[in-house]
């Protein structure tokens, strides 16, 4: 599997980030989409999305704050 990272905005907001993560999400699963109703798997993928998009913008904003506190103790660090 390609780990492919993209550049997201500074700030992303939990919408936003969901449309993203749901139109990620059905275009690699459109081979399983013939076996379910379209009705049924669109409202799935809605839910996987919103479950996927808490845990996400957490780690986003945990690892933001981690290197926020490296930067200032570089910088406290050079200063002296």
């Amino acid at each position: 599997m390609n780990n492919i990272q993209t550049e997201a905005p500074a700030k992303l907001s939990k919408k936003e980030a969901r449309k993203l993560i749901y139109s990620k999400l059905s275009a690699v699963l459109t081979e399983f989409k013939t076996g379910k109703s379209e009705k049924k798997f669109n409202s799935k993928l809605k839910k996987a999305s919103k479950l996927f998009v808490v845990d996400i913008l957490k780690s986003s904003a945990q690892m933001k704050k981690k290197k926020e506190k490296n930067e200032k103790v570089l910088l406290k660090v050079a200063n002296e």
